[in-house]
């Protein structure tokens, strides 16, 4: 009878440890696939926070500016009429306006295609109508984006620019 009480313990055992296995191995096979996902996998782009040197969050002037993130823009060929996501997140309430500027690398050079007025926290251009009209291929652009402090003299602060493809279909 001690005998069949070990068995049956062994035979309970088997399952959970098959389960654990096999979750194990699901949970290697899923950080692997997230962990060689490209940046163009994330069509809205992933957004980021340019830190300030100044760690004071009370001090107005010299908090955390949140940038839109960017990865991909799609046009019809042969039009000028570009449907975009750029916009300035609510974070920057009270602190930032943002202005954009799209630019293709064209033949070596940098053309600007496109630049915005001041954008509200909250607020977000969706299509733009740009200086030149693509043929089918795929072209490298920069989107350069500036902040200013919502101070009355609406100082501009830190930039950035994001290395973004424009897709001609």
């Amino acid at each position: 009878m001690n005998n069949n009480e070990n068995k049956n313990k062994s035979d309970r055992k088997l399952p959970i440890i098959i389960f654990l296995i096999a979750a194990v191995i699901l949970l290697g096979i899923t950080v692997g696939y997230l962990s060689i996902r490209k940046l163009s996998d994330y069509p809205g782009g992933i957004g980021f926070t340019i830190d300030s040197v100044n760690k004071d969050k009370n001090d107005v002037n010299e908090q955390n500016v949140t940038i839109p993130g960017i990865t991909a823009m799609h046009i019809k060929s042969g039009e000028d009429r570009l449907v975009t996501g750029l916009y300035n997140p609510v974070e920057n309430s009270g602190l930032y306006y943002l202005t954009f500027e799209l630019s293709a690398i064209i033949d070596g050079k940098s053309e600007l295609l496109y630049s915005s007025g001041l954008v509200e926290p909250g607020n977000g251009i969706y299509e733009i109508k740009l200086n030149k009209t693509f043929e089918k291929g795929t072209y490298n652009a920069v989107v350069h984006i500036q902040p200013y402090r919502m101070d009355k003299e609406r100082t501009p602060t830190n930039n950035a620019d994001i290395i973004v493809v424009i897709i001609a279909e």
